[in-house]
């Protein structure tokens, strides 16, 4: 089977490695030769569903936790690490430690959680010794996405797939994707291209995300941080080199130029507050992201003849896309989805039109 994807992000990267695994003939395409403006190259990569589960549903919960499982294969194939898998902490000053209790009651999992005291906190993450209490949430972790994005890219094109960089893509429909070089016919074809779509895709919308990174060796954290506050809750990614993430502004708005001066004060004095050395930190990196969403926050994947439409991960994309891709790849190969799977996320081509 010739298959045809547009877009050469996180999912289409994910979606090529699922098919030529297949023995499927894979070309990628995408406007750039890079990821560097796409919204998974600045992603913290967080695989949180538990954690998530506070505020959304049940069956996009699911999602995450088989992609969890599916996340630890996908490095076993491509042979290098780029995934930690040590739990999230979350923490709250002692000013806001209700929002604690709130985030326990609201929690979807709740077998996953464990509250910790402070020298219960002390002994898994010493750096966090200013907090008095914490939950620790089990098995969750994050990706090093930069990482992952070159082994999936390099893995996809040592297994034979075709990638057509620096194309415009013009037209993306049943059986062919047209570019500024020309049309490519193909068996199938995934549009992955995240806001690309938007022109094909109602109620597609972008919503800003922005990210910093610093760096400091004052701090070690293991883990992914998770600070709660009633008005800007943040989380802390760390990655190697001592660089650390702060990020989880989600802003209704597709400019996506630079981060804004109001959320680099909310996120640094966040980052500040958990651990004083922060203060001396080096800022290596702002990022400003448009995230594609549709008016549920929910993925859907439309199918359309020899089409599908695979768009709208909104902020959960690494946490839930290898599970998506999976699916995505069994339909192409037996022409069922999964039942439940259907139910939950399938969408005929009329609905992309009407809603």
């Amino acid at each position: 089977m010739k298959i045809g994807i547009a877009g050469a992000g996180l999912v289409g990267r994910l979606m090529a490695l699922v098919l030529v695994e297949q023995g499927a003939a894979v070309h990628l395409f995408d406007q750039t030769s890079g990821v560097e403006n796409s919204c998974a190259f600045a992603a913290a990569g967080m695989l949180a569903p538990v954690c998530e589960s506070t505020a959304i549903s049940h069956s996009l919960m699911q999602l995450g936790l088989d992609s969890l499982l599916l996340w630890s294969s996908i490095q076993e194939r491509l042979k290098k690490e780029f995934l930690e898998l040590n739990g999230t902490l979350v923490v709250a000053h002692s000013q806001n430690c209700c929002e604690l209790d709130q985030f326990a009651s609201s929690i979807k999992s709740l077998e996953s959680i464990k509250r910790l005291d402070k020298e219960g906190l002390r002994e898994i993450e010493p750096a966090l010794d200013r907090f008095k209490q914490s939950i620790f949430v089990r098995n969750e972790g994050h990706v090093n996405s930069r990482v992952f994005l070159d082994l999936a890219i390099n893995y996809v094109l040592e297994h034979g797939a075709c990638f057509h960089q620096t194309q415009t893509i013009e037209k993306v429909d049943s059986g062919f994707i047209k570019t500024d070089e020309g049309t490519f016919n193909f068996d199938f074809v995934i549009d992955s291209r995240g806001l690309g779509a938007k022109n094909d895709l109602a109620q597609l919308r972008g919503v800003r995300g922005e990210i910093i990174t610093v760096q400091t060796r004052e701090v070690n954290l293991r883990r992914p941080v998770r600070l709660l506050h009633p008005r800007h809750p943040i989380y802390i990614v760390p990655r190697p080199f001592n660089h650390f993430l702060v990020g989880a502004t989600t802003i209704e708005s597709e400019d996506s130029n630079f981060v804004s001066v109001q959320s680099a004060v909310d996120l640094l004095n966040a980052l500040y507050s958990v651990h004083e050395a922060f203060a001396e930190a080096r800022i290596i990196e702002m990022n400003a992201r448009n995230r594609p969403a549709f008016l549920h926050n929910e993925p859907e994947i439309i199918v359309k003849d020899r089409l599908i439409q695979i768009n709208g991960l909104y902020r959960h994309g690494f946490m839930v896309a290898p599970k998506i891709v999976l699916e995505v790849g069994s339909f192409l190969s037996t022409s069922k989805f999964d039942q439940k799977f259907e139910k939950l996320f399938v969408k005929e081509s009329s609905y992309a039109s009407v809603n």
